[in-house]
């Protein structure tokens, strides 16, 4: 069967079949590309798939599909990256670094017109490898112990953290290394980490390598938490996020735009576009955003990026990591990503109604106690706004398929915590 004919039938993720991009739905399903990558690394060598599974896509519709896989090769770990292209920019991506074959760790699919590579060679970050062989320089200024790295996260042309690790097992600090020039996020993270004891410091950073050394964070990811301690640990959340709320803002930081209208009506059209049977519902939430836009809050520096991973809890106190995605805008914004992400987890059954409404209120109230709340316009505001910006949208561009199945729901609950600023159970 032809990639096209794979595609252009009903799409196992819910999604409208996207002509530009026919070979989508083939490269989302682990099982065939777990013999297509088979047949792509057997003429480099002989390799075996023992196993394949996605751990993390990036779909723009009509333009490009990214997918990062956890392979099983000979019985050993490997993340192999993919970007799949739409026709018109086939020919330039291929012919930007000559064929793919002829570069140690990347190859070309004519057939699926996507490249693929090795995590260590990717194609936008430089000097990658330079994390495995323990940089030197780098390592004194861990106060040379840095002896091997570990996984963190790995952002395919984008960005790679790891954790540095010593002889005896123990994180002694994060490195993350970019594929563009980052002085600038390290200047925020210096700025932050300076007025607010509760910011991750950064050690170091190396201009040639585009790589940032953050101190190591002791204690618990939020997210890993349970009962009591997960409850806390929102509300050590909340008291760090008004801290930074009420810093001097960095002037490098960039104006937060996610829920400008213009970027609201673009993401209402995505989602419709990827589902047309929510597109009316769509546009109709996004009518209301832009006709409701409450008045302009005083401007904070926000976090940018506010979710249980990104905050590490010991005796009570929560420390801030990943700042990446800081920027000036309003403390609702901040605030209403977190309601929508404890409401999208309430909504595809990660969290019973009590819970999410359990953690919200400790959330609110331990903020309440730092630093005045914003209206509860504005909270509801951008409540509804991050539930398409982030939760509808990212389901979409990140093919969730809890987020897809619960599409038409998420988009009506924002519609009602926009007119009442609540949901019934």
């Amino acid at each position: 069967m032809s990639v096209t004919s794979v595609s252009m039938q009903s799409s196992r993720f819910d999604l409208a079949a996207d002509p530009a991009l026919p070979q989508r739905d083939l490269l989302l399903d682990d099982r065939q590309m777990a013999g297509r990558l088979s047949l792509l690394l057997s003429r480099h060598g002989s390799s075996v798939i023992d196993g394949c599974e996605k751990q993390r896509i990036k779909y723009r519709i009509g333009e490009s599909l990214r997918v990062l896989y956890r392979v099983s090769v000979n019985g050993r770990p490997r993340l192999i990256a993919a970007k799949a292209f739409a026709e018109p920019r086939t020919s330039a991506a291929a012919g930007a670094r000559g064929t793919f074959e002829q570069k140690s760790g990347q190859f070309f699919d004519g057939d699926l017109r996507a490249a693929f590579w090795d995590c260590s060679n990717d194609r936008k970050i430089e000097h990658l490898s330079l994390l495995r062989e323990k940089p030197e320089t780098l390592s004194r200024v861990l106060g040379d112990m840095w002896h091997r790295s570990e996984d963190v996260a790995y952002l395919p042309e984008k960005c790679a953290t790891v954790r540095c690790v010593n002889r005896n097992g123990q994180a002694i600090g994060y490195a993350k290394m970019y594929a563009t020039e980052a002085r600038s996020i390290y200047s925020t993270y210096l700025q932050l980490a300076s007025a607010c004891p509760r910011i991750v410091k950064p050690l170091e950073y190396s201009e040639s390598h585009r790589l940032l050394l953050l101190s190591a964070v002791s204690g618990s990811r939020i997210a890993d938490l349970k009962r009591k301690e997960l409850i806390d640990g929102l509300a050590g959340l909340a008291q760090t996020l008004a801290y930074l709320h009420s810093v001097p803002i960095p002037s490098q930081l960039p104006r937060f735009y996610r829920h400008d209208p213009d970027r609201l009506h673009k993401c209402a059209r995505i989602v419709g576009l990827a589902r047309p049977d929510v597109a009316a519902l769509a546009s109709e939430l996004d009518g209301e955003l832009r006709s409701s836009v409450p008045p302009a809050d005083h401007s904070v520096c926000l976090h940018g990026d506010v979710h249980p991973k990104n905050g590490i809890a010991v005796n009570g106190l929560v420390t801030l990591i990943d700042l990446d995605q800081s920027a000036v805008g309003p403390a609702a914004a901040d605030l209403g990503s977190l309601l929508a992400l404890l409401h999208y987890n309430w909504r595809i059954g990660q969290l019973t109604r009590r819970k999410e409404r359990q953690f919200a209120t400790a959330f609110l109230n331990a903020y309440a106690g730092s630093r005045q709340l914003p209206t509860q316009r504005s909270l509801s505001w951008h409540t509804a706004a991050a539930l398409l910006s982030e939760r509808a949208l990212r389901s979409v561009n990140r093919i969730r398929p809890e987020g897809l199945h619960h599409l038409s729901q998420l988009l009506d609950d924002a519609r009602e915590i926009l007119r009442t600023g609540g949901v019934k159970s």
